[in-house]
């Protein structure tokens, strides 16, 4: 393996000058550039005196010449994934400041600092100097992570321990946003350390992917899900190249599809913002991990993976949130967060293991559990049907789909088990990580929207339909007709069509032409009306209809 480069030393290297670091917008960005730009954001921080800097851009040399002037500063760069004023607010204070992509009421662009007044930069930095990432708050509100450099510099280097020869020289190209540890740690901070060039612009079409060249592809599941869907994938060659997941598990068959279409096995990557890498697998040699070089595990109380890793606490022992079962030659295999262990009706279920079982119908494409509360608790499921579950379970009843379901997982689920409720839609939503986040995930399951209640009739692929009633407190109603009489707004049954098309049939619909409608008698609070949606590839056709069969409004809403 050829030696890594320091961080903390990594100015004083003694690189050329036109040594390319990053290529952006097709142009080759060199040490000259770093100093010269970096010195530009060092400069602006230096006269703009803020308690705390936060980092947040798509762009991996925006983010690198903020994140070298800060570290430059003596500032602890704090990467953020959400640039709302609230979230600012929260973790950094009233004088907290932002470096960003866009322009804000408190932030400033970075793109725009780089090309001011520059100072000397590119300095050795303290291998203690302190780093903040925060969490992706797929499971609550997202936390404040303290790092150094050095541990961070630990951390990038374990894949070059066991992945040397496999990453060669080639390029890095990535989907992951930089303000992630995984896109942090894993792309930006160990292209820096081997000196690989790497595309500074993320990944995020299949024509961008299919143009890459050969390159070492840093991405994430859900990515790699949604572009094996685009039949344009098919031009895709990574085969004289390699790839690398993490942020979620890759199902087995998803990597053998990526094989398949594009020539390489993905290789993943086990870990989180607390702790970085934890452990590796190629999944067509098996489930189970191999911890990095480094790494030390046992199997804790209740089963919860309790790790050594060098980035967290001085190497004292971790006690993680996921739990573990031992393998063969040191390695182990995942079972599930501790959090996903919830008791129903008495009985301990592991919401992994009914996944897995629903999984294994044959019908599904992806599906998630979460306990819901009524008046007692019981299990619900959301549901991506794949082509054959499209086959079996499409033009049937709810009851008989609810029956046929029920029916297929009493072989190996007791009754109190099988969730109650189900709900098919497009995609489950995710976040820039492909992360599920719980709050989406309750908002699909809910059978209201703005105070409309709704309830699927029937569900087929390109169609569905409701039974829908508009509360009288329904925030549709807000600012319309003072009079006092109550009539949905045109607008508002648009909004309601658009909602059901993202949920049942096209998760990525944008309503970019004017709708065609004609709106025919009045809708009132209360009045349960018959909603039908069908179509495809962006557009789609609606008929609000009354129980008697005479309709209310139709027509037609699309993207162009």
């Amino acid at each position: 393996m050829s030696a890594l480069v320091s961080l903390s030393l990594f100015a004083s290297h003694p690189w050329r000058e036109d040594h390319v670091l990053m290529v952006k917008d097709g142009v080759p960005k060199t040490m000259a550039d770093l100093a010269l730009e970096s010195g530009a954001v060092l400069r602006y921080v230096k006269t703009h005196p803020h308690q705390s800097w936060l980092v947040h851009s798509d762009d991996y040399w925006n983010t690198l010449c903020a994140f070298y002037a800060l570290l430059e500063s003596g500032l602890a760069p704090c990467f953020v994934g959400s640039v709302t004023e609230g979230f600012i607010q929260e973790v950094a204070g009233p004088d907290g400041w932002l470096l960003a992509d866009e322009e804000g009421s408190r932030s400033s662009c970075i793109a725009s600092l780089l090309s001011g007044p520059s100072e000397d930069c590119l300095l050795p930095i303290r291998g203690d100097a302190p780093v903040v990432l925060y969490t992706s708050g797929s499971t609550g509100h997202p936390e404040r992570v303290l790092h150094t450099l050095r541990d961070l510099e630990e951390g990038a280097s374990m894949a070059y321990r066991v992945w040397s020869e496999k990453f060669g020289m080639r390029p890095f190209a990535t989907s992951v946003p930089p303000y992630h540890i995984y896109g942090f740690l894993s792309v930006l901070l160990r292209s820096l350390i081997r000196g690989i060039v790497l595309r500074s612009e993320r990944v995020m079409t299949t024509l961008q992917m299919a143009t890459m060249g050969t390159v070492t592809f840093m991405t994430t599941p859900s990515f790699l899900k949604a572009v094996l869907e685009d039949p344009a994938s098919r031009n895709i060659d990574l085969s004289d190249g390699m790839i690398v997941t993490s942020g979620g598990l890759l199902p087995k068959e998803v990597a053998s599809r990526c094989s398949e279409r594009f020539g390489a096995w993905p290789y993943e990557i086990y870990g989180s913002t607390e702790t970085g890498s934890i452990a590796w697998r190629q999944s067509k040699a098996g489930e189970a991990w191999t911890p990095f070089p480094g790494i030390g595990w046992v199997v804790g109380d209740g089963g919860r993976l309790v790790l050594r890793s060098p980035l967290v606490n001085g190497g004292r022992p971790y006690v993680h949130d996921d739990l573990v079962q031992a393998a063969d030659g040191g390695r182990f295999s995942l079972l599930g967060r501790s959090d996903s262990v919830v008791k129903i009706g008495e009985k301990r279920i592991s919401l992994t293991e009914v996944e897995r079982r629903i999984l294994s119908l044959g019908w599904f494409a992806d599906v998630v559990v979460v306990p819901m509360e009524g008046q007692r608790q019981y299990l619900a499921s959301l549901c991506v049907l794949n082509a054959k579950g499209h086959a079996v379970l499409d033009g049937i009843t709810p009851f008989r789909r609810l029956v046929l379901l029920r029916g297929s997982l009493a072989r190996w689920l007791d009754p109190v088990v099988i969730p109650r409720k189900w709900r098919f839609v497009a995609a489950i939503p995710v976040n820039t990580m492909g992360k599920r986040k719980r709050e989406d995930i309750m908002a699909l399951l809910s059978d209201t929207y703005k105070g409309v209640r709704m309830h699927v009739q029937s569900q087929e692929q390109g169609k569905v339909i409701l039974m829908v009633t508009v509360s009288a407190d329904s925030p549709f109603y807000d600012g319309h007709f003072d009079n006092g009489i109550k009539l949905l707004p045109a607008v508002a049954q648009i909004d309601l069509v658009v909602h059901v098309v993202r949920t049942f049939l096209e998760p990525d619909f944008l309503l970019l032409a004017m709708p065609k409608a004609k709106f025919s008698a009045p809708i009132k609070p209360e009045m349960p009306l018959l909603l039908s949606v069908k179509g495809s590839s962006g557009q789609y056709a609606f008929v609000f209809s009354k129980e008697d069969g005479s309709v209310c409004a139709k027509g037609r809403v699309g993207n162009g």
